[in-house]
């Protein structure tokens, strides 16, 4: 299984986020590609969601919730199966995080918002073990930090 960490931001906090969200892609690729977690999943996607709060106390953007979906590689043709799982967070939060504490701020909220249960889920998948691995093995990042 692959494993992707990206995120949907305003452009400030995307430039404070890229590269440890790229730090923490990395160490969950290396740490946990081979695990096995049950069959039916190809990827999966934590996808930091950033949103703001207006003058009235409105949320801007409300994320879906998270799901399994289907899509076929730009590159090779076949179909790939992807759970995305959404990890919302206010953007004056993420602005108000130093550089140097970066990394641990972001696995500990993934740690923390990993949904309990997606939308939808593929057939086999032992969801409850894959989303404890992922917090144990970001928690190695909240520890340092």
């Amino acid at each position: 299984m692959r494993f992707r960490v990206t995120s949907i931001t305003f452009e400030d906090e995307a430039r404070t986020i890229l590269a440890p969200l790229c730090r923490i892609e990395d160490w969950l690729n290396a740490a946990m590609a081979d695990g096995d977690f049950g069959p039916g999943l190809d990827s999966l996607m934590i996808v930091l969601i950033s949103y703001y709060i207006d003058e009235q106390g409105q949320i801007n953007q409300v994320p879906k919730p998270s799901r399994f979906s289907r899509y076929k590689d730009p590159i090779t043709g076949n179909e790939q199966r992807c759970l995305a799982l959404h990890v919302s967070v206010e953007d004056k939060a993420l602005l108000a995080v130093g550089q140097e504490k970066m990394v641990g701020y972001l696995s500990q909220l993934i740690a923390e918002k990993l949904p309990e249960r997606p939308l939808r889920l593929p057939k086999g998948l032992d969801y409850g073990r894959l989303k404890t691995a992922i917090q144990k093995c970001v928690s190695s990042f909240t520890e340092v930090s």
